[in-house]
C-alpha cells in the first residue's frame, strides 16, 4: 500500500469477523493506542524486578494489564524495531536493518494502514528524528507529527533532532480528544531515555547519582499524564493499550555502554504490557516478540491479517487459553559490520536458551544465567546447532528484501543527524565481506569504550586529553575509521592543523566517499592557510553531497576568506536555493554584493534579510554600509546602534559606528562606543589600540586612557603604534 493512503476501502461484511470487539456492521467502535519507550531497559521497572522504585505509572498500569516477562525486540536500533514492530516482521523480511540508509519499502503491509483502511482514524507522534517520516514509517497514518526537522546550515546536535517527551504527550492528546467521538489508532513515541541523560527537575534531581533512571521516571510520569488524559477523554474503558520499549540499554554490561552492538537482554529484553477490554490482568512467563502485537492487535479489534507476517497472535496467552506458543524469538544487530567492520550479530532466543552467532558463537541458559554470563556452547553443541539451523532459516531471503529497503541516496544532513544521536558512526569499507572474516565485536568492544571517552573530553573542552587516548588508539587500530574522523577534529580544536590534515588524509583514503571527512579536512587545510587546497576538499565535499549545505557554508567562508567575491555570491545562491531562509548567508551574499559594488542588488538582499529577520546578524551593519555609499550618516547611525541591540560579537560594527561619531563631531558618543567595545571584546588588541589613541587625540590622560594603551602592548609587545601611545598618555 502506497504511504499516508487516505482512501477507505468497502471491506465485505464476513471479512470482519462478526462479533470481535473492535469493528461491527456500522465500522470500528473500539480504539488502539501504542506507546512505545526508546532505550528503556526492562529491569529498570519496578514490575520487572527493580529494587529502586521509579516507575509509578508503568507499575500501576501493569498491574491492570497483561505484563510479558520475557518479550524480545528484533533489534537494538530504533529504526529497524519500529518497522517490525508495525509490520509484524523480522528484519531480514521487511529490510530494514540499520538506522541509517534503510527505508520501510511503501509495498509492506503496516499496521496503520490496516486500520486506515477500516475506518480508523489514525494518528502518529514521534520524538526524534530516528523515525522521520522520510524513512517509511509513515505509511498508514494520516497525521504524522515528525516536524523535527534538521536545522540546514546550523550545526547538527542531538538537541536539535529529539523534541522533549512532553511536548510529544501534549500534541498527542489534542489529537485524540479531536478523534473522541470516532475509532483510532495512535502511536506515541518517547525518546528521553535515550542518550543525553538529562531528566528535568525533579527528576534529574531524584536520581542525581543514575542519570538514566531519572529519565526512566521522567518518562514514567509522562505515560502516567498520558493515561491520565486517556481517562479524562472517557474513552479508556474501549481502548487498547500497549506500552512497549523499542530497545533496551546495555549500561556498562559485556562492557557495552549504550546499545547498538551486542544482543544480550539488556538491550534486545524488552518492556511489554497491554490492557485491552474483556482482557483479565495476569503476567505471561513464555517467551513472546516485539513482532507479535501487530497481529494481536488486530485480532483483538476483529481486523483481519494481510499477508502472513512473521508474528503470531497472542490472544490464546491474554486469555489464558495457553501458558506457552514455543516461541523463539531472532534478533539481530548488523551495525558492527556496516559501521565498523566487524561481524554482525544475530541471536535466537525462547524462554530457556539464547544462542548468539558471532564468529565465537555463544550459547546460554537462561534460567541458570540471567546475566548471559556462562557461555555452554562448547557443552551442548547440539543444541546451538538446531539454533544456527533455525537462523540461517530466517536469513534465507533476507537479501532481496534488504535491497528493495537499502537507501539509494542518504542526504548528508541525515548521516549527521543521526550520527549525533549516537546512531550512525561511519560507513566500514568491509561491509562485503562474510561475518567469518571480520573481528568478534567481543574483541572489539573495548575500543568503543575509547573512543566515546576521548570523544567526550573533546566536547566538553578537554581536547588534549582525548587526542591524547585516540593517539594511542590509532596507533593500534589505524584503520577505526571513526577514532581517526574524531581524533582529526579534536586535533583542529587544539589547532594543531597540520596534523589534523595527516589523520583526516588517511580517513579520506578509507572512506573516499564520506563526505564530513572531506569537510573536515577543508577545514584544518584552512588552519594551515592552505587555501586552494582547503577549497579543492569543500569542493569535493559539495560533490558528495550535492543537496547538503553544509559544504556549501564551508565553501562561502573559504572564498570570503581569500576575497573572491563572486564565487562567494554564486555559491550563496546555491545554498539558499536549498535553504531561503538562512540569515547568516543572506548577510554573506549581501557583503559580498555590496564589495562588488553592486549597491541596489546589495539593498533588495540586506531588506529581505532584515524581513525574515529584523534582528538577524549582521542585517543592519550591512544596511549601515549600504547607507553609507550614499552619505546618509544618520541612517548608518540609527541602523549600527539597532545592530548592537542585538549582536556585540563583531568589533567591526563598534568601530564603524564609533568612526561615523568621529565624523559628525560626537567625541562623547565616540568614546562611550570605543569603551563598549573594550568591554564586549576584552582580549582583541584593536579595541584598546583605537580606545587609546581617541583618548590621546581628545587630550584625554586619565587612567582610563593609560590602561587602553597599556593593555594594546600587553596584547601585541611588538606593536609600535601601542608604544607610542603609552609613552604619549604618561608625560
Amino acid at each position: 500500500m502506497g504511504r499516508r493512503s487516505v482512501a477507505r476501502s468497502l471491506v465485505p461484511l464476513a471479512a470482519l469477523l462478526a462479533g470481535c470487539s473492535g469493528s461491527s456492521d456500522d465500522g470500528p467502535n473500539a480504539n488502539l493506542l501504542v506507546i512505545t519507550l526508546d532505550t528503556l531497559r526492562a529491569d529498570h521497572l519496578g514490575c520487572y524486578g527493580a529494587e529502586r522504585q521509579a516507575t509509578p505509572h508503568l507499575d500501576a498500569f501493569a498491574a491492570q494489564g497483561v505484563l510479558f516477562r520475557n518479550a524480545t525486540t528484533t533489534a537494538p536500533l530504533t529504526l529497524p524495531s519500529h518497522s517490525s514492530l508495525f509490520t509484524g516482521d523480522d528484519p531480514p523480511v521487511h529490510g530494514v536493518r540499520d538506522n541509517v540508509g534503510f527505508t520501510l519499502p511503501a509495498s509492506r503491509d503496516t499496521l496503520a494502514e490496516a486500520l486506515q483502511a477500516r475506518g480508523w482514524n489514525t494518528g502518529a507522534f514521534v520524538s526524534a528524528f530516528v523515525l522521520d517520516s522520510s524513512f517509511g514509517l509513515d505509511q498508514g497514518f494520516e497525521t504524522y507529527a515528525d516536524d523535527i526537522k534538521i536545522a540546514q546550515g546550523s550545526a547538527i546536535s542531538s538537541e536539535g533532532i529529539q523534541r522533549d517527551g512532553a511536548e510529544t504527550v501534549d500534541r498527542a492528546l489534542a489529537w485524540m480528544e479531536e478523534q473522541q467521538n470516532e475509532a483510532f489508532f495512535a502511536w506515541v513515541h518517547l525518546f528521553d531515555p535515550h542518550t543525553p541523560y538529562a531528566a528535568p527537575a525533579p527528576f534529574g534531581e531524584r536520581f542525581a547519582d543514575d542519570p538514566y533512571l531519572g529519565e526512566v521516571a521522567y518518562t514514567d510520569d509522562l505515560v502516567g499524564r498520558l493515561l491520565r488524559g486517556l481517562e479524562h477523554l472517557a474513552v479508556g474503558e474501549r481502548t487498547q493499550v500497549w506500552i512497549l520499549g523499542d530497545h533496551g540499554e546495555s549500561r556498562g554490561d559485556h562492557e557495552e555502554a549504550n546499545h547498538g552492538i551486542f544482543l544480550y537482554d539488556a538491550t534486545t529484553r524488552i518492556p511489554m504490557l497491554v490492557r485491552a477490554p474483556g482482557i483479565e490482568p495476569r503476567a505471561v512467563e513464555a517467551q513472546v516478540r516485539l513482532i507479535d502485537v501487530m497481529p494481536t492487535a488486530l485480532d483483538l479489534l476483529g481486523v483481519p491479517l494481510q499477508g502472513e507476517p512473521s508474528g503470531r497472535s497472542l490472544r490464546p496467552l491474554l486469555t489464558g487459553e495457553a501458558s506457552d506458543l514455543e516461541l523463539a524469538a531472532y534478533a539481530e544487530s548488523l551495525f558492527p559490520k556496516l559501521h565498523y567492520g566487524w561481524s554482525s550479530l544475530r541471536s535466537l532466543r525462547t524462554r530457556r536458551y539464547k544462542y548468539i552467532q558471532a564468529p565465537r558463537p555463544e550459547l546460554y541458559d537462561l534460567e541458570a544465567d540471567p546475566g548471559e554470563r556462562n557461555n555452554i556452547v562448547d557443552r551442548w553443541p547440539d543444541v546451538a546447532a538446531d539454533f544456527r539451523a533455525r537462523l540461517e532459516a530466517i536469513e534465507a531471503g533476507a537479501e532481496r528484501a534488504t535491497d528493495e529497503a537499502r537507501s539509494q541516496n542518504v542526504d548528508a544532513e541525515t548521516v549527521e543527524a543521526l550520527r549525533a544521536l549516537g546512531y550512525a558512526g561511519t560507513t566500514s569499507p568491509t561491509t562485503e565481506l562474510d561475518d567469518s572474516q571480520l573481528p568478534d565485536p567481543k574483541d572489539k568492544i573495548g575500543l568503543l569504550q575509547e573512543v566515546s571517552v576521548a570523544a567526550h573530553h573533546i566536547q566538553s573542552g578537554a581536547a588534549a586529553k582525548g587526542v591524547e587516548l585516540l593517539r594511542s588508539l590509532v596507533e593500534r587500530e589505524p584503520d577505526m575509521l571513526d577514532a581517526l574522523i574524531t581524533l582529526g577534529e579534536g586535533l583542529f580544536d587544539l589547532g594543531a592543523y597540520e596534523e589534523s590534515v595527516d589523520v583526516l588524509g588517511r580517513a579520506a583514503e578509507l572512506a573516499p566517499d564520506l563526505f564530513s571527512v572531506w569537510a573536515n579536512l577543508g577545514l584544518s587545510l584552512r588552519g594551515l592557510g592552505r587555501d586552494g587546497d582547503a577549497l579543492r576538499a569543500f569542493e569535493r565535499a559539495r560533490e558528495l553531497a550535492p543537496s547538503s549545505v553544509i559544504p556549501l557554508g564551508h565553501l562561502i567562508d573559504a572564498y570570503m576568506s581569500i576575497g573572491d567575491f563572486p564565487q562567494v555570491e554564486t555559491v550563496c545562491q546555491q545554498f539558499l536555493s536549498l535553504n531561503p531562509n538562512n540569515a547568516r548567508v543572506f548577510g554573506a551574499l549581501g557583503l559580498a554584493q555590496l564589495q562588488q559594488g553592486k549597491i541596489s542588488m546589495a539593498n533588495q538582499t540586506v531588506q529581505r534579510l532584515l524581513e525574515t529577520d529584523p534582528a538577524a546578524e549582521r542585517g543592519n551593519y550591512l544596511r549601515a554600509m549600504i547607507l553609507l555609499q550614499s552619505n546618509d550618516l544618520q541612517g548608518a547611525t540609527v541602523a549600527l546602534e539597532k545592530e548592537l541591540e542585538h549582536h556585540q560579537q563583531n568589533l567591526d560594527t563598534f568601530l564603524l559606528l564609533a568612526s561615523i561619531y568621529a565624523q559628525t563631531g560626537q567625541s562623547e558618543q565616540e568614546r562611550r562606543t570605543l569603551e563598549s567595545a573594550v568591554q564586549h571584546h576584552p582580549g582583541v588588541f584593536d579595541a584598546h589600540l583605537v580606545l587609546a589613541q581617541t583618548y590621546l587625540r581628545d587630550g584625554i590622560k586619565d587612567p582610563r586612557a593609560i590602561e587602553a594603551a597599556r593593555r594594546a602592548l600587553e596584547l601585541n609587545p611588538e606593536s609600535q603604534a601601542a608604544r607610542a601611545a603609552l609613552e604619549a598618555l604618561q608625560k
